[in-house]
């Protein structure tokens, strides 16, 4: 799993959440490439360089490598690739059993380390698919398509389908009769549009296969699925995004998005050890690292969402011997907190210790929120208008109220990155105001109530704006 995956998983978890938060049911589904030549070529690299107990030890890393070694010397011959495709081809004919258990055996150990890295990145999802579940779906599809006289049969005994682009065809099936990335999805698509009837399906993947998807949806619009028409809808079936530069491989290594997650966690410890406002302490062990972690995938979530989505992201990062370096001068936490995620986590833990602190001095009652709230709503009423900073508690009243209209063009757009303006500037707005509106120090109690209000407010509004971006607010850092 590269960068390329990661900013294709964050950009994925915030459409699913912000149509969850639009009040829409979301499936959402990861579907796994396992097939294809690509699968042929690690087979055959696998039998010349594997190792089982590299692969146990490191499954991802060590397919890696066999895989490399197999493009290089393989996969640069056209020996090689037909070598890999007819495999493939034997496989999907059912003519190579002892094949089907390796490939079983690569995918759960793959899953495995798959699911390890979602976690730490705070993504869930509903299903996992994959390309070989369509295999035999896409073949029966074929011979459909043929029979609707969407496709034929050529001369060599390829199946073509017309393309998006008139004039132009698209190979649905090889000579060999074995199936196409195309071919799959296709029948991926039809098969999830009769098992959930949705309104409306959407691809997270990079722009550089903006032409497999228009052709997916001619396809799908000649099938006469109306939701994969260009206007059917104001979101587009394929949400599209620019690549991420900076994060290059060494010479024969990969960079993997675990080398990064280490890389930002590294940088995120680094800066809570130089932070004045860092409570957890290294002595607080567990606890410590899993802060760390979390704001070094808060920063990198950040870094994905806070340009739109079509503009390249540029990470700078560097090899320093054996260990992967985060630098990033020009959004430091000193220099601009509130642009690199980390702010944000910073100004809601302090505003969930302010609520803490209130509650400890006995201004607020230890209850749930509902009675919590009330109490706030008893005591704004109270407030003379005279006690109140127009400067200060209006001008964040003033901004939490431009958060049906940040989420309405998260939503609309499925861009991201004006959500993250609009929680930077809350959070410039509140780190203001600690000193014009004190609460433990209030000169009255009506006083220090409302101006806990309104910090409660901004803490939840912020919460949620993160947690919609994909990251879990901290409560204590």
């Amino acid at each position: 799993m590269h960068m390329g995956h990661f900013r294709a998983t964050v950009l994925g978890n915030f459409v699913k959440n912000i149509n969850l938060a639009a009040g829409n049911k979301v499936t959402g589904i990861n579907y796994l490439g396992d097939w294809g030549t690509q699968f042929g070529l690690l087979s055959l690299g696998y039998k010349n360089y594997g190792d089982a107990r590299l692969l146990e030890e490191d499954p991802l890393k060590h397919l890696h490598s066999v895989y490399v070694r197999a493009c290089q010397t393989l996969g640069s011959t056209e020996e090689g690739k037909a070598m890999a495709s007819a495999l493939v081809t034997e496989l999907e004919r059912g003519q190579r059993p002892d094949l089907a258990d390796l490939w079983c055996k690569f995918r759960a150990l793959s899953l495995e380390d798959l699911q390890r890295v979602y976690t730490r990145m705070n993504v869930y999802f509903d299903h996992y698919e994959y390309e070989s579940d369509f295999v035999t779906a896409a073949i029966q599809l074929v011979e459909h398509l043929i029979k609707r006289r969407i496709a034929r049969r050529e001369a060599d005994g390829s199946v073509t389908a017309g393309s998006y682009e008139p004039g132009k065809r698209v190979t649905l099936l090889k000579s060999n009769g074995g199936t196409l990335y195309l071919t799959r999805d296709l029948a991926a698509a039809i098969s999830r549009a009769n098992r959930y009837n949705f309104d409306r399906m959407h691809y997270i993947v990079e722009d550089g296969q903006r032409e497999h998807f228009l052709n997916l949806a001619h396809l799908l619009t000649h099938l006469c699925y109306d939701w994969a028409k260009a206007n059917a809808s104001p979101w587009p079936l394929h949400v599209r995004f620019a690549r991420v530069n900076g994060a290059s491989s060494r010479r024969g290594n990969g960079l993997f998005l675990r080398d990064i997650l280490d890389a930002a966690k590294q940088e995120a410890r680094r800066r809570m050890l130089h932070s004045p406002n860092t409570r957890i302490i290294p002595s607080d062990g567990v606890i410590f690292e899993s802060v760390a972690d979390h704001l070094g995938v808060t920063w990198l979530v950040a870094e994905m969402l806070r340009r739109p989505r079509l503009q390249p992201v540029y990470l700078n990062l560097r090899w320093q011997g054996d260990q992967l370096c985060l630098h990033s001068r020009a959004y430091s936490v000193d220099e601009a907190p509130d642009l690199t995620g980390l702010g944000l986590q910073y100004c809601h833990a302090r505003l969930s210790s302010l609520e803490e602190k209130a509650i400890a001095r006995g201004l607020l009652g230890n209850g749930d929120a509902e009675t919590i709230n009330s109490q706030l709503l008893h005591a704004l009423n109270n407030v003379p208008p005279h006690r109140v900073s127009r400067e200060t508690e209006e001008e964040i009243c003033g901004h939490l109220a431009l958060l049906p209209d940040a989420l309405t063009y998260a939503y609309i757009k499925y861009e991201a990155d004006g959500l993250l303006r609009y929680c930077s500037r809350l959070t410039s707005l509140i780190n203001r105001a600690w000193r014009f509106l004190p609460v433990l120090t209030a000169e009255s109690e009506e006083l220090a109530l409302s101006r806990i209000a309104i910090f409660r407010m901004a803490r939840n509004t912020l919460g949620t704006c993160l947690s919609i971006l994909g990251t879990k607010p901290l409560l204590r850092l």
